[in-house]
């Protein structure tokens, strides 16, 4: 009887917990089945995936439905990021949001297309107003396509709150999705917090591959792992869908110790102003070195993701006495779909504790406040809460001003720290001509030792720049114009047939910032594909947009474009139509 009640009283708490996502209201946002290319919060680079990628088969074009009665309450157009991308808002209180679009249904897409003339921009974001652009369930509102940074045609959906703007994974909301299917790990890693933990005696952290064997899931060692003071654990995996097998995020991780539950976390919802935190839910240096994202069952002090449950001392076990502890790894999907990894290790004691003395930093960073540093031509400006953690800061500068550069190379702090956020680095340059000035940005020196574009605006004759890592800065600068190159039209070319004006442009440094054309002095909407470095102008033949609806059929085209080092680039045409 006992057990009877224990049972109803979870299965009521955990019907409970579905009940606040409503399971029927929504509809899929496609008309075909829906196969996954990517799942909810699944790991990226700086950033947790914000919602489902479904699979359009390599093809364009397809309707993408509103799954429920609302209103579109933003249009944003781009070349970068979700490119094309609609969101609409319901009455339930929930956001839906549809990117990587091709193109809008035709009252969104004059709405937006007005807006583009009226302000002369591609690049745009919009907010209509409630009652502007209405919407009903399973209308056709846009059609799926390969636009910002997409590697590939999909539909990229999610579903936010409208409140708090955090997004959620749509399987909550029961978006039909078929999967039978257990998460597959891979790898464990073992960290040691401190110079005095260890791991079978040292103090560097180990990874072990993994097999199944008549017993289950174990790590491949010859001997019973041996720890040895403070501890914690990660795993590296990735879950998979009964229709497609491939390699999508994992949901749900829990850790025991001895049966005890000391870790857990959950991807339900995660914030857009907390995402760059998968640098700390991950082991980031690991990341850097080899792009593997190893989950880390271990929560830094500043670590203020909301995917954490029933964490104790952070994840971090102590392994103080000789006694065989039990660690169990059960790994989930949001269908309930489980792996276990079970494994023993040997804890010891600790030897004497070792006096250790880092006299190489410059001053402490205390996570939860603002800090700066300041030296010879340098600022380091950070916001309290963008580091994770305490940190002895670093910092030191090369001998000389490298050959083309404009100042010392400085290396603050190290790379392998994620931040949260962007702080603001301020360098004085060496003196440099006036006509120069404008020309003067940031570089970030890589692993490779390529630089990197960082930014950068001039500031009291210094460049300052906001930046989101810590590393090698150097002063560089670029006065390269960008290249534009013609594709399907010249000087006296007849253009009567062509269906769009094409450009093949590029930058050597600093990238694209802006661009825009006229024909015969009206402007004319050009649209960006950075990705193929692109620029088309689609040729309108409507009363309203053709600015070829003149009695002359001798025309002229004038396009700028502009890198981010104030490089302007002016091409000019004369063509027939």
């Amino acid at each position: 009887m006992r057990l009877l009640i224990l049972l109803y009283f979870i299965l009521v708490g955990t019907i409970a917990a579905q009940e606040e996502f409503p399971k029927n209201y929504f509809r899929s946002p496609v008309d075909t089945t829906i196969i996954l290319a990517g799942n909810f919060a699944e790991l990226r680079p700086n950033h947790f995936h914000g919602g489902l990628d479904i699979k359009t088969f390599s093809r364009e074009g397809l309707p993408v439905y509103a799954i429920a009665d609302g209103y579109v309450s933003r249009i944003k157009i781009s070349s970068y990021g979700y490119g094309r991308v609609l969101y609409v808002t319901h009455p339930n209180g929930y956001v839906s949001v549809y990117a990587h679009l091709s193109s809008f249904a035709d009252s969104i897409g004059a709405y937006t297309k007005h807006e583009q003339y009226k302000q002369k921009l591609f690049t745009i974001e919009l907010f209509p107003k409630p009652k502007e652009l209405l919407i009903k369930k399973g209308q056709v509102i846009a059609f799926s396509g390969n636009t910002g940074h997409s590697s590939g045609p999909h539909l990229h959906f999610e579903i936010r709150e409208e409140k708090s703007e955090k997004a959620l994974n749509p399987l909550l909301f029961g978006m039909p999705v078929t999967d039978n299917a257990k998460p597959q790990l891979e790898r464990l890693k073992i960290f040691p917090v401190n110079k005095n933990a260890t791991i079978n005696k040292i103090n560097n952290a180990h990874e072990y591959s993994l097999k199944n064997t008549p017993q289950g899931l174990k790590p491949v060692t010859p001997d019973t792992i041996k720890l040895s003071g403070n501890i914690y654990f990660g795993l590296q995996g990735y879950d998979t869908e009964t229709r497609r097998g491939g390699k999508n995020g994992i949901y749900s991780i829990e850790l025991q110790v001895n049966n005890k539950r000391i870790f857990l976390s959950e991807l339900n919802k995660v914030g857009f102003d907390q995402t760059r935190a998968i640098n700390t839910f991950t082991d980031y240096p690991t990341y850097l070195k080899t792009g593997r994202l190893i989950h880390r069952s271990y929560v830094e002090t500043n670590n203020k993701l909301g995917v954490y449950k029933d964490v104790v001392n952070k994840g971090i076990v102590n392994f103080t006495d000789n006694a065989v502890y039990t660690i169990k790894y059960t790994v989930k999907d949001i269908y309930g779909n489980a792996t276990v990894l079970e494994f023993p290790v040997k804890s010891e004691r600790p030897g004497a504790e070792k006096k250790i003395v880092d006299s190489a930093y410059t001053k402490l960073f205390r996570c939860t406040e603002p800090n700066k540093f300041e030296s010879e031509n340098i600022l380091v400006d950070l916001p309290a809460n963008i580091l994770y953690d305490d940190i002895y800061f670093r910092y030191s500068t090369s001998k000389n001003v490298p050959v083309g550069c404009y100042s010392k190379i400085y290396h603050i702090h190290s790379s392998e720290v994620p931040l949260n956020d962007a702080y603001t680095l301020t360098i004085q340059p060496i003196p440099v001509n006036d006509s120069l000035k404008k020309h003067l940005i940031l570089a970030r020196i890589n692993k490779a030792g390529s630089k990197e574009y960082a930014g950068g605006e001039i500031a009291d004759n210094k460049v300052v720049a906001k930046v989101k890592q810590f590393g090698a800065y150097v002063i560089f600068i670029d006065t390269i114009a960008p290249a534009i190159k013609p594709v399907n039209i010249s000087a006296g070319k007849n253009c009567s047939k062509l269906k769009q004006i094409a450009f093949k442009v590029g930058d050597n440094f600093s990238g694209i910032k802006s661009f825009s054309a006229y024909i015969d002095d009206n402007w004319v909407l050009m649209e960006y594909e950075h990705k193929k470095n692109m620029l088309y102008y689609i040729i309108d033949k409507s009363a309203q947009y053709n600015p070829l609806n003149n009695k002359s059929k001798h025309h002229t085209l004038v396009l700028y474009v502009t890198d981010n080092a104030a490089n302007t680039k002016k091409y000019s045409v004369s063509f027939i139509m």
